[in-house]
């Protein structure tokens, strides 16, 4: 090991203790030489720099960014801070991590008039600042010019004069100068290689005025482009914005995988006027994020768009919507139910994206997404394009296989924009000392291992309890308790930026989460303080907001008056949309969540602690979708993973994780099948209904039937319109089960195609049998339940319209009827329906969390809130709604009049109100009842009369938007005029849509 990298490595260990104020107690002789690593890392950087060859992700050069970069967070004598920062943020450029520049740079933009005109063009080009550069000479003038148009004149001309500064600055012989200019001629040079118009040329379908257009947008906007990341590039190498390709994207969290999603529709949508674009993803929570980050750029270039969430249920206005809309962001389930209103097909969109596609083997959802992808991919061909997303795809090869045809339009890479460094703490005995060790990782720009000896010390003292009177020996952390260990590791991590701690059960988050109250409520003080002058007002008024929804016993609003939250998924979605929110906003400075934030969701922490890491529970696959909140681009230059091995965690399954030892992603039909004939010498009738005893295997084959159910449906209404049959063969073809079945390195490769198409045979059999007939076929596949529980639906079908022509009005024995009957389904079969009826009464009528909870059997808290959630805000919506789709479909000829309370019943579930007039304002994304009742008596004191429709209160609040904002600033909290703002400026262009 070179002298160098030793240094290197204790400057490094000794910069973190430093920030830990851990220095003094960990009592160690450092011998590194500051001045010696300094020169030696210029030397490096500008020897690598002087190499004519370009290398496209140098983590070497990285490497020596990281050192200076270390120099301004660790000052040492003799060492110009400001000079390091700009080195560091050039060398991350030249590296190719220009993210990282950003980060770095913003140390010194407000001193940015203190330096030469070198120094402040390199600091304008990495704060992206257009205006700026444009106002900076000659040199800045043309780079302006280009970074706005793409002028090749203009950055031929611009690298001229970074030629002539260099040279001028050799003369005059100051040192520092002449690096600077250096540097800014390779970072022109590489501009001109690395730009957004240099990475789209000859690439693009739109034309060049376009996109001229959606760089000034951005700009308007603050999110200006200079440069596009490798990841972006290889995509567009792959066809990404070509208009008619479909690839497949593997690449890291946080590696610009939505960037990439708006080029391809800003691309499309200008290549044909026509088209209409499509982004799904599995979370509603990534669904309202892609829609708050790229929403507003199509809003300026004038493009319809809108986002659609909430449940397998639609109306006839999200159908209006997303017919209108040019681009439509939605979860897969939301999109279904609205084809199946509208009787449109996927393949109605042309262009696709595709987000989290590794969620094609979820038991969950797997088997409707296989299906979907499907019908995408039959049609491939013809009109439709998919892009298809995954940060964790090993087998991205068999996948773009399957769906694209050739890997050659696979965009694949393990580069991320930020570093990562993951680490293990060791505490061995009671006697011993902690021990962070980070491990070396391939491809990321790290000094070889290094350790932290003694990372933290063991507290021990008595506290007399007011209470008792005893005297009580506390020690803080305890040997083996993950628990007190975490906390006392978010102490420590806190102080360098945000923290997230994941535990892998809901009630071990909740377990660390008392841990840290106890901690934080004894006398004795802890250094990290969580509630600062800038968070403390907004912490408070979240607290409040939960503390009226929730109780004061919660422990969620009991971690929030100290400055930490939870996040599982126990919690209500709104609370953990609040929550992302606020992390996202750094009024949170510590989050401890389960594998609720893997979800795709942008959670910008510094550290990730990782309290638990059970093999069992956890797929590597999983865990690395989780790392990825850790260092998020333009906020920090390097995430920490910190894993724990304390207690039961064994080395080789810590290494499975460490070495990204990652699952494959293989077909939940094809993996049944595999499971079946490892046990069974074939696939029958009797093998399957042994599998079906199985929850997980259960559902799949339930979810197996549906799809198939529905496929039918489909044919049957092809043929009746006068197309050729032959749609069901046809999409089972395009499966990805068969695909991975006919794969010859296979050892039994006959013997899995064999059972796949007897498992598919057999099960069409089934729902022949049972749905006979084609009209039934119809009604129920509109439903989106399972068939056992569209028959019982449909059992009931007279016993239901018979409740409905009775009774006018939503009373206690009709709600209590329709519950009866809507428990006689599989999706609500484990439920209680008197607790159901009873407990969805007062749902409807309270909207509050804490009352369900008293007036429920409940012990815990967070049980109420999950039973209203999944029982009464989804499941029993699902069903109810497939209630009305089976009744409506009764008489196609006819249209069967629903009284208006049922009509709107599943949405006084989902939203806990009880007038169609709330469950409009909740609707929009105010999911407060208060504040709705508030906005509707706003409303009504206008118009001294009650809305008459959805669209009448959405025109009159979008026109009185000014008035409701002020008075809801006066009366509510900042965050409730936060969500109306939000609420009303994205509805305005929607309304425009409905209205146009």
């Amino acid at each position: 090991m070179s002298s160098f990298s030793n240094e290197a490595r204790q400057f490094l260990a000794y910069g973190i203790l430093k920030r830990f104020d851990r220095l003094e107690d960990a009592n160690i002789n450092f011998n590194f030489n500051p001045d010696h690593i300094y020169i030696q890392a210029l030397h490096q950087s500008l020897d690598q720099l002087s190499s004519s060859e370009f290398i496209e992700n140098n983590v070497e050069l990285a490497r020596v960014a990281q050192v200076f970069e270390e120099f301004v967070s660790t000052p040492m004598i003799g060492v110009n801070q400001g000079f390091a920062v700009l080195v560091s943020a050039s060398v991350y450029w030249l590296a190719g991590y220009t993210a990282n520049s950003l980060v770095v740079a913003k140390l010194l933009s407000p001193r940015r008039d203190e330096f030469s005109l070198t120094g402040q063009v390199l600091l304008s080009i990495f704060a992206r600042d257009i205006d700026a550069i444009s106002n900076l000479g000659e040199l800045g003038e043309n780079l302006g010019v280009y970074i706005r148009t793409g002028s090749q004149a203009a950055i031929e001309r611009a690298i001229t004069i970074t030629k002539i500064i260099e040279d001028e600055s050799l003369d005059e012989r100051i040192a520092d100068e002449f690096v600077l200019a250096r540097l800014l001629g390779l970072i022109v040079q590489r501009l001109n290689r690395i730009s957004f118009w240099s990475s789209i040329q000859n690439s693009h379908s739109a034309p060049a005025e376009n996109f001229v257009e959606y760089m000034r947008v951005l700009e308007r906007l603050n999110r200006p482009i200079i440069d596009l990341w490798i990841s972006q590039r290889l995509a567009i190498s792959r066809g990404l914005i070509d208009g008619e390709s479909s690839l497949v994207i593997s690449t890291p969290t946080s590696s610009g995988k939505t960037k990439m999603t708006e080029l391809a529709f800003v691309n499309d949508l200008f290549t044909d006027e026509s088209r209409k674009c499509l982004y799904l993803a599995p979370f509603r929570a990534l669904v309202s994020e892609v829609d708050h980050d790229i929403s507003p750029v199509f809003s300026g270039l004038g493009i319809s768009t809108v986002s659609l969430y909430g449940g397998g249920d639609a109306n006839e206005i999200e159908v209006e919507l997303a017919e209108k809309a040019r681009l439509t962001i939605a979860t897969p389930e939301k999109i279904s139910a609205i084809l199946k209103l509208s009787g449109g097909k996927i393949t109605d969109y042309q262009t696709i994206v595709l987000d989290e596609g590794h969620l094609v083997d979820s038991i969950n959802r797997g088997v409707s997404y296989e299906f979907q992808l499907a019908h995408i991919r039959s049609q491939l061909r013809e009109n439709t394009r998919v892009v298809f997303l995954s940060a964790v795809l090993p087998n991205s090869n068999e996948l773009a296989g399957w769906l694209i045809g050739t890997p050659e339009r696979l965009a694949q890479t393990d580069w991320q924009p930020t570093s990562m460094r993951i680490g293990v703490v060791n505490w061995l005995s009671a006697a011993s000392s902690p021990r962070l060790t980070y491990e070396f990782e391939k491809g990321q720009p790290l000094m070889e291992d290094f350790f932290i000896p003694r990372l933290f010390t063991q507290e021990e003292w008595r506290e007399i309890n007011p209470k008792t009177g005893r005297n009580r020996l506390h020690r803080f952390p305890v040997y083996g308790d993950n628990g007190s260990i975490s906390a006392s590791l978010a102490f420590q991590y806190s102080k360098l930026g945000q923290v997230i701690i994941y535990a892998q059960r809901p009630d071990w988050a909740v377990s660390i989460a008392k841990k840290i109250i106890e901690r934080m409520d004894l006398e004795r003080p802890i250094e990290s303080d969580w509630i600062s002058n800038s968070n403390q007002e907004k912490l408070s008024e979240i607290a409040e907001y939960f503390e009226k929804r929730i109780g004061s016993d919660s422990i969620l609003v009991k971690s929030l008056k100290r400055g930490f939250a939870v996040h599982h998924g126990k919690i209500p979605q709104s609370f953990r949309t609040v929550i992302e929110d606020a992390f996202r906003k750094q009024i949170i400075k510590v989050l401890i969540a389960t594998n609720t934030i893997a979800q795709g969701v942008n959670f910008p922490a510094k550290t990730l602690i990782v309290h638990s890491l059970p093999r069992s529970e956890t797929s590597v696959r999983d865990f690395w979708n989780l790392a990825g909140r850790a260092g998020r681009a333009s906020r920090e230059t390097l995430g920490e993973v910190v894993v724990l091995q304390t207690g039961r965690l064994r080395n080789n399954v810590l290494q499975d994780f460490i070495e990204r030892r990652i699952e494959s992603v293989n077909s939940k039909i094809f993996e049944l099948v595999r499971v079946i004939l490892e046990t069974y010498p074939s696939i029958s009738q009797e093998t399957i209904e042994t599998f079906m005893q199985d929850d997980n295997w259960g559902e799949v084959i339930k979810s197996i039937d549906t799809q198939l159910l529905e496929l039918m449906a489909e044919e049957i209404t092809d043929v009746e319109n006068g197309n050729d049959g032959g749609g069901v063969e046809n999409i089972i073809q395009n499966l990805y089960c068969v695909f991975q079945a006919s794969n010859p390195e296979l050892g039994n490769s006959a013997e899995i195609q064999e059972g796949i198409n007897s498992l598919l045979q057999i099960r069409r059999g089934v729902v022949s049998n049972l749905v006979p007939d084609p009209t039934l076929k119809k009604r129920f596949a509109k439903t989106g339940l399972n068939i056992d529980s569209s028959i019982a639906l449909s059992q009931a079908a007279d016993q239901i319209k018979t409740i409905l022509e009775n009774n006018e009005e939503l009373s206690n024995d009709v709600f209590s009827s329709l519950v009866d009957i809507a428990c006689q389904t599989s999706e609500l079969a484990d439920v209680n329906r008197n607790n159901v009826s009873r407990l969805g009464l007062v749902w409807m009528r309270s909207g509050n969390y804490q009352t369900v909870y008293l007036e429920s059997d409940k012990d815990e808290l967070d049980d109420a809130v999950h039973f209203v959630e999944d029982v009464l805000c989804y499941r029993l919506p699902w069903v109810i709604n497939g209630m009305a789709r089976l009744l409506e479909s009764e008489n196609e000829d006819e249209t069967y009049e629903m009284p208006d309370w049922f009509v709107w019943l599943p949405k006084y579930l989902r939203y806990g109100v009880d007038s169609k007039e709330l469950a409009w304002i909740t609707s929009l994304g105010i999911d407060d009842r208060d504040f709705a009742e508030f906005l509707l008596n706003h409303y009504v004191e206008d118009n001294e009369i009650q809305p008459t429709s959805f669209r009448q209160f959405l025109s009159w609040a979008i026109e009185n938007k000014d008035d409701l904002i002020s008075d809801s600033q006066e009366e509510w909290a900042d965050y409730f005029t936060e969500i109306l703002t939000q609420v009303l400026d994205r509805y305005s262009q929607i309304n425009q849509s409905l209205n146009g």
